[in-house]
């Protein structure tokens, strides 16, 4: 029974948030995305046994967030801090956020890309983006789940950092 909760609560989160990022991109430009997500979701839903893992995934929801979408980034920010809090997404998987033309010499971790793209939306203004930001920041830092060292450790409190000084909102700057 717990297993079949577990179940419902990792494709509901995941899948509803594959959703909203694909009925935000639309045009034949972005076919192949929206054809990614068609199939990434047939893949969840046929899983009915664990372990769950939304590593493979996070390519899409890091698409999403590069849309740039207020209120969609926020719901990706709150899906990845709900799946990393339940180890769903742990960045224990090799990076699939880049293309051919990034790889570099050294092999990185799917954390440094979680990390990176969450940084990459500390332009956003929007309080309440910002204290998302803050959440998953801390969720990975926090999280028993996710082995997060070096770079990306650094990265996370820059984040932080960045938002702490130049938010206008108490809360994201005192938290």
């Amino acid at each position: 029974e717990a297993s079949k909760d577990s179940f419902k609560e990792f494709s509901e989160t995941l899948t509803k948030t594959l959703e909203k990022i694909k009925k935000t991109l639309s045009g034949k430009k972005h076919k192949q995305t929206r054809d990614a997500i068609i199939e990434a979701i047939e893949q969840i839903n046929a899983k009915k046994e664990g372990p769950f893992s939304a590593n493979q995934y996070f390519y899409l929801l890091k698409i999403g967030l590069d849309l740039k979408n207020t209120k969609l980034t926020d719901s990706i920010l709150q899906s990845i801090q709900v799946l990393i809090v339940h180890g769903w997404l742990d960045g224990e998987y090799d990076d699939n956020c880049r293309g051919s033309e990034d790889q570099e010499a050294q092999p990185r971790k799917l954390t440094d890309s979680i990390v990176d793209a969450i940084n990459s939306c500390l332009q956003e203004k929007d309080e309440t983006v910002q204290m998302q930001i803050i959440k998953v920041l801390l969720s990975i830092v926090t999280s028993f789940y996710v082995r997060i060292h070096d770079r990306a450790l650094v990265n996370v409190f820059k984040g932080i950092y960045r938002i702490c000084i130049s938010s206008k909102n108490p809360v994201n700057q005192t938290t």
